[in-house]
């Protein structure tokens, strides 16, 4: 009987929010939750409250063979924005990221997922939850691998851009809106968009009106990091905006490692594209507050890698910057990063970091640093990027004195570059570095 289904799912619905127990048993019932939609698949207040059950209590929904063809109909099905916002919420928890703990989807994608998302955003644009929800569907597709292009022809960034500018104040469609654009920003072409539509203004404005909500701006960060990466007049809108206050601000929240990452990330992109707000970022005490951060969260790779990125592109910028960034501590906290055997991505931030003290004279434990660099490429012979700063690293270390040569041969350094040019023979990166270092390693042979 439908009415006893309703009565169920209401009830469940309203007491789920206030109760552990009442949660546990709505995940235990999700197979029944389930079928209701499916059996009832033209009774829109039951597809409504069934959906958003599922986004509720969906812990243990992606397991469930068909849960996601389940939510597809019943968007399908929606006759209205709440129905539609319900089933939305459905697809995104049962569309789970994988590598968050929770298994990937047993079944794939349903076929046409991402056009019946995005019809239903364009059919109701203007609905608050609607958008939000479709964000955050189109955030958890993306996670399940699929292609940005896929998304961006069907029109779902003119909702989001439509959505940005008129619902700017409601906090959850921000912040999915700037979740969703940060996923799609790895495609150039939305990238571009993004500025040369005059959105940056809008998204700077959007992480103003929310600075003290850490996933807005975080979130904020790595979008502007994104499309900043193209475009030094872009970067400049982003800080004629307010970008790098905004980056200190996402830096301060120090409790939050991924937000403070995501503001390091920022300020490199910023510096990199604008060497001159190198003076504006040294005001804003960064070299402090990047060494600090390091040290607080040793074990975070997202920071450590960013934390490292943003000290080469300060220490590259100009002097008095370096002088600032290595009085705050710079040289241990890499060291010291170094030393722990990251993994490869947050080793090659550090190699960067390391290169750029090199390049400034700025280095003063060279003894201890020279066998790191060689066990960090004889560990990782194929990773390209490695294998690219690796024989940098150790050119400049050989090139300060025939006791730093000698110490560098003394551990494999000469064999270590070799075997990395023998293995990345067609990469010109790396045949420049290796040859540079080789000749730098042999200098004092006849």
């Amino acid at each position: 009987d439908a009415d006893v289904v309703v009565a169920a799912l209401r009830g469940l619905k309203e007491v789920v929010p206030h109760s552990d127990k009442a949660a546990s048993q709505a995940e235990e019932a999700a197979d029944l939750i389930l079928s209701a939609l499916k059996v009832h698949q033209s009774n829109s207040e039951i597809q409504e409250v069934g959906s958003s059950l599922v986004a509720m209590v969906g812990k243990s929904v992606p397991h469930r063979a068909g849960s996601l063809l389940v939510m597809v109909t019943s968007l399908r099905n929606a006759k209205n924005s709440a129905s539609a916002a319900s089933a939305l919420e459905g697809i995104a928890t049962a569309c789970v990221p994988p590598g968050d703990g929770r298994q990937e989807l047993s079944d794939g994608l349903p076929p046409g997922i991402v056009k019946e998302v995005a019809s239903v955003m364009k059919l109701f644009a203007y609905d608050a939850r609607v958008v939000a929800a479709g964000c955050r569907a189109v955030e958890a597709l993306l996670c399940q691998g699929v292609a940005p292009q896929d998304v961006l022809q069907l029109g779902v960034a003119e909702v989001m851009e439509t959505a940005l500018r008129t619902q700017m104040r409601d906090r959850s469609v921000t912040q999915s809106i700037l979740l969703a654009a940060s996923r799609l920003a790895a495609v150039p072409a939305f990238r571009h968009s993004v500025g040369s539509r005059g959105l940056v203004p809008d998204v700077c404005d959007a992480m103003w009106l929310f600075r003290d909500d850490a996933e807005c701006l975080g979130t904020g960060c790595l979008l502007l990091s994104r499309v900043a990466q193209d475009s030094a007049a872009v970067a400049q809108s982003v800080v004629n905006k307010g970008g790098l206050d905004l980056a200190t601000a996402a830096v301060h929240f120090t409790a939050d490692g991924t937000t403070v990452g995501r503001g390091l990330a920022l300020v490199t992109r910023i510096i990199q594209q604008l060497p001159s707000t190198a003076a504006e970022v040294k005001r804003q005490n960064m070299p402090r507050l990047v060494v600090h951060a390091m040290h607080r969260h040793p074990n975070h790779e997202l920071l450590a890698r960013s934390g490292c990125l943003v000290i080469a592109a300060m220490v590259d910028s100009g002097f008095d910057i370096a002088t600032a960034v290595v009085e705050a501590g710079a040289e241990s906290v890499v060291s010291a990063l170094l030393h722990s055997t990251p993994p490869p991505a947050v080793l090659s931030g550090g190699l960067r970091a390391l290169i750029a003290l090199l390049h400034r004279g700025m280095v003063q434990q060279q003894e201890v640093l020279i066998p790191i660099v060689v066990e960090s490429m004889l560990h990782f012979p194929h990773n390209l990027e490695i294998q690219v700063l690796g024989p940098e690293a150790l050119g400049r270390l050989g090139a300060r004195s025939i006791i730093a040569r000698r110490a560098v041969l003394a551990v494999g350094g000469l064999e270590a570059v070799v075997a990395g040019l023998g293995a990345h023979l067609g990469v010109v990166a790396v045949v420049e570095n290796a040859c540079a270092a080789i000749a730098v390693l042999l200098s004092d042979n006849d």
